[in-house]
């Protein structure tokens, strides 16, 4: 925290006379934050959290199971004590295969999306709350007003989404955010994170859309969504091409298709950016975003001119 809170400083006092502020005298600092990936070409979490996240695993689990035996019975292990619990040795096996995709966890406690797992997620999720926290109070110490903004990658939404639902891209929200540290309702719970925004990559219907818009507002985030129009990389569940998605999208044994292949589509832009404005969330394209490679086509310029025009988009001073 501490060190990103120096970066800032040094940012800011170069630059921040164009940096935003909104009505209330917040200014969101975006920060590229990404935890974990749910990619058609990257799949893993990240695990570093503390010099021994193992040990700081441990103690949370003891603070809610009590006992080793509690733990047994909620996770399905047999763990003699609390000292055997390891999650390290599954997610360093992940990383080293995480452009594999054919690997599969050999652990029988932690793999997706075992009990354990979801405790994991969880924790993680807790932790990266607390990170974020104590940064903004050393930020604040020299901004009082400003606030990290995360910046994840991987079509990740502040929203439900749903672990079991017919919809591949409810899913797709609901596992993504597991691996990201991004549990909707640990976030809402904590009510640390405010601003959010992902380079997403998933061509979300405007009717998903909108849903996780408001739901991001139920947990007290504003979004900046970049869809990424001109270049998305949606996944097709299917039966013949691309790979295996049983696991990344824990789809059930009867599952009709159960392949994921990567298919580029080009999506209007407009329609999206009415919905996050109409929903209470920023509409627009970042420069983080410009400068990577969410790049807008003519169309789309063409598109956020209609926005401006047609939507009654506050004018400055105004």
């Amino acid at each position: 925290p501490e060190g990103i809170a120096t970066l800032v400083k040094f940012c800011y006092d170069r630059w921040g006379d164009n940096w935003v502020t909104d009505k209330k005298g917040r200014m969101p600092i975006e920060m590229e934050d990404s935890w974990g990936w749910m990619r058609y070409d990257v799949n893993d979490r990240f695990e570093k959290i503390a010099p021994d996240t193992d040990a700081l695993f441990r103690e949370w689990a003891r603070d809610k199971y009590g006992s080793i035996e509690a733990v047994n019975r909620a996770w399905g292990s047999g763990y003699g004590s609390f000292e055997e619990i390891r999650p390290s040795v599954f997610l360093q096996d992940a990383i080293d295969n995480n452009r594999n995709p054919e690997w599969k966890s050999k652990d029988p406690v932690f793999y997706d999306w075992s009990p354990a797992m979801e405790d994991y997620d969880t924790f993680r999720t807790e932790q990266r709350m607390a990170f974020l926290d104590r940064t903004d109070r050393e930020i604040k110490k020299y901004l009082p007003g400003a606030e990290l903004s995360v910046r994840t990658e991987g079509a990740n939404l502040i929203a439900k989404g749903d672990p079991e639902g017919k919809d591949s891209d409810l899913r797709h929200i609901y596992y993504s955010q597991r691996r990201q540290a991004l549990k909707y309702d640990t976030v809402k719970e904590k009510g640390v994170l405010h601003y959010f925004t992902d380079y997403t990559t998933i061509a979300y219907t405007p009717t998903v859309f909108r849903q996780a818009c408001r739901e991001a507002r139920e947990a007290g985030v504003a979004t900046w969504y970049l869809m990424q129009f001109d270049h998305m990389r949606d996944i097709v569940l299917n039966d013949s091409y691309g790979n295996d998605y049983s696991v990344h999208y824990n789809l059930p044994e009867d599952a009709p298709h159960k392949k994921g292949m990567m298919m580029h589509v080009l999506a209007a832009a407009y329609p999206y950016w009415r919905i996050a404005y109409e929903e209470g969330h920023a509409a627009g394209i970042l420069w983080a975003d410009y400068l990577c490679d969410g790049f807008a086509t003519e169309t789309q310029k063409k598109e956020i001119r209609v926005l401006r025009d047609h939507l009654p988009v506050r004018k400055a001073g105004k």
